[in-house]
This record gives C-alpha cells, sequence and structure tokens, in this order.
C-alpha cells in the first residue's frame, strides 16, 4: 500500500476551489459559538481578545519609529482600561477602533504630533480586524469580575474554509454573510487570520501605572 507521512496535509490550501467566502459582522455576534461547532473544517477558531493584547498588536504594526512605539506600549494599560470603561458606560454599537480613537485622552496622544501619527496608524490597523462586545464574554464576565471582559472575533481561516457555508446558516444573528470571493476579499481573510494569530510582545515592567499585582494578572493571562 501507499505510505502517507504524519502531517502531509498540514499545508493543504483548501480555499483553492472556494468562489463565496463567510464575512463576519462584530455588530450583529451575539458570541453563540455555533459557527465554530459547525464548521466541518475547523475553519473558524473563534477567539476571545484581551483588550491590551489587541492594542500591542495596533501598535506593532503602526507606522513610526521605534521609540514612538515604546511610547505607546507604555501607556497600554491607561488606555485599555478607557476602552473598557467606555464599553461599561455605552452599549451602542461602535467599532472597537472607534472607541480606541476616542480614548486618545487617556494616553496624551495629541500632545506630541509625531505620537498622534503613530496613534491614528494604530487606530487604522485595528480597524481592520473587527472584534465584538458580547454578552457572554464581555459583559457577563465584567459584571462579575471587573477588568476581565474580552472581545471576540470569528476569524476565518482561508487555507481551510471550503466555502460550504454551514456557518452562515447555522447563524441566526447574521453576524456571519456570504460574499463572491474575488482578490480583495481574499486578502483580508488572510489579513485577518495573520493578525489574529500574531501574539503580541511586550515588557510588561515597562507599563506605566501599573502595580505589581496587576502586571503579575497581565502575564498570567498570556
Amino acid at each position: 500500500g501507499m505510505f502517507m507521512p504524519v502531517g502531509t496535509g498540514a499545508t493543504k490550501d483548501k480555499g483553492l476551489f472556494r468562489r463565496t467566502a463567510p464575512i463576519f459582522d462584530p455588530a450583529a455576534c451575539t458570541g453563540c459559538l455555533d459557527c465554530a461547532m459547525v464548521c466541518p473544517d475547523v475553519a473558524i477558531p473563534n477567539t476571545v481578545h484581551e483588550i491590551h493584547d489587541l492594542l500591542l498588536a495596533g501598535i506593532a504594526a503602526a507606522e513610526g519609529t521605534d521609540a514612538q512605539r515604546d511610547a505607546l506600549r507604555s501607556k497600554v494599560y491607561p488606555l485599555a482600561e478607557a476602552v473598557r470603561e467606555t464599553y461599561r458606560q455605552d452599549k451602542t454599537p461602535r467599532t472597537f477602533a472607534d472607541i480606541v480613537a476616542d480614548a486618545a485622552a487617556a494616553v496624551d496622544a495629541d500632545a506630541d504630533v509625531t505620537m498622534r501619527a503613530t496613534f491614528d496608524s494604530m487606530v487604522a490597523h485595528l480597524a481592520t480586524f473587527p472584534v465584538a462586545r458580547t454578552r457572554p464574554f464581555f459583559d457577563s464576565m465584567e459584571k462579575e469580575q471587573p477588568g476581565s471582559g474580552g472581545l471576540f472575533s470569528a476569524v476565518v481561516d482561508p487555507w481551510k474554509c471550503t466555502g460550504c457555508l454551514q456557518c452562515v446558516d447555522v447563524c441566526g444573528a447574521g453576524a456571519l454573510t456570504a460574499v463572491d470571493q474575488d482578490a480583495d476579499v481574499l486578502a483580508q481573510l488572510e489579513q485577518r487570520f495573520e493578525t489574529m494569530t500574531i501574539p503580541p510582545d511586550l515588557d510588561y515592567d515597562s507599563l506605566e501605572g501599573l502595580s505589581a499585582e496587576a502586571r503579575e494578572k497581565l502575564k498570567k493571562s498570556e
């Protein structure tokens, strides 16, 4: 018989014959996880993100000097808290990037022109990765333990998804919709998936206004 080595399918691209693809709308998502459970190809790795992790990913991708990015990293904790407080007080559907942009005062981003440019670049990157504020993963978590809520994403793996659209059929909230795949859609799927899989890197000891206990909590969350 034929011998098939272990891991042969690791680099197989099932998306080569996909004509339609599911696109995620965070404003409609309820965090039910039905999409992940119904997908026959395990192509929707639902993830709950720490707010500071999302900010760090945005800073890493922002245009600017290393010093400017380091300056923003030192403000991640107050910025994350400002964003979290906005979510607690206002349940109006808004994008994560818009909320971060409004929280600029928390990091004094307006104090320096070059810092503002780096901050705006970070916000622009965050706008390309949709995340949802949901009841089970943010509201309930925050009610039980303030500071523990996260933001949810349903990212489609462009190399595993075959375009069967079972996820779209099962999504009662309409957070996943089918679109015809072209070069732009494929690039968007790949960019979102790669953003999700790149872990943030941060020296927590550099964070300003952060107690030793809070630093340990953030380190353990990684």
